[in-house]
């Protein structure tokens, strides 16, 4: 297999677990989910100086990956957020045991297209 060949079929397994949360999932989103996974408690402070996204619309992920969409669909539920035990002002964001699970099933994906 052309190496080519090889990466597509990588990133169309990537894209299909994502679209498998949804199958409209936003980009935006599986950003914001993978620097939770690669920085566990974290804020969106920190997450803003990561991605560079404006921090309103990383409240809107924040709230459409936990506990709340806009649109009154239901919530992904990938990530918690709670309040950072040495400053109430500050939330933490961790991932949930269902973001584990598809962060889990997307790291197998990398982990099988190395071998």
């Amino acid at each position: 297999m052309v190496k080519s060949d090889h990466n597509s079929m990588i990133l169309l397994s990537l894209l299909q677990a994502l679209s498998s949360l949804d199958k409209n999932f936003p980009l935006p989103y599986s950003v914001f989910l993978l620097e939770v996974a690669r920085n566990e408690g974290c804020s969106l402070g920190d997450i803003q100086k990561a991605t560079g996204m404006p921090l309103p619309t990383l409240s809107r992920i924040l709230w459409a990956l936990s506990t709340k969409r806009q649109n009154g669909a239901k919530p992904y539920r990938l990530i918690e957020q709670d309040y950072a035990p040495d400053n109430r002002r500050r939330k933490v964001i961790r991932l949930s045991r269902k973001g584990r699970a598809f962060i889990s099933r997307v790291t197998g994906i990398l982990d099988q297209a190395a071998t």
